[in-house]
């Protein structure tokens, strides 16, 4: 009796939430983090960063960026999707150095120059350029 009620429940479960069994998980094709925005095979998207901006001694707010990548030389993409982390991670340190030094309290951000800073690191940490770093957004939470 335990069994049937156990399957009349998951079986309701399954119906309401629309997922069949055959169906398995939802499918995305954003890869690891990131949102794809374009189905071009040289577009790699990367997850959005965050990094606090500074306000005297304490911090004054939040700044976030979604940054991705053209990279049309499929051996240039592969090597720049096998350094996702060292790549997520010279990403950030541009978005840090940028809230912390550039970004001025109470302003807006300057996307040129964060794109900019941005390119610089991705390019010495793939060691020359090839891969043109673009950016989808960014926009700062000040602390109130």
């Amino acid at each position: 009796m335990a069994r049937i009620i156990t399957a009349l429940a998951l079986s309701g479960i399954i119906a309401f939430t629309g997922v069949s069994a055959a169906e398995g998980p939802p499918h995305t094709d954003a890869g690891k983090g990131g949102t794809r925005l374009t189905s071009a095979v040289s577009f790699v998207p990367m997850p959005p960063l965050t990094a606090a901006t500074p306000l005297g001694r304490s911090i004054g707010g939040m700044i976030s960026a979604e940054f991705s990548f053209d990279i049309p030389d499929a051996r240039l993409r592969a090597r720049a999707q096998a350094m996702r982390p060292r790549l997520q991670d010279v990403l950030r340190g541009a978005l840090t150095e940028y809230g912390s030094s550039h970004y001025r309290a109470g302003g807006a951000p300057d996307p040129t120059q964060l794109c900019a800073m941005a390119q610089i690191a991705v390019d010495r940490a793939m060691g020359g350029p090839g891969v043109r770093v673009l950016m989808a957004n960014v926009m700062v939470t000040e602390r109130r």
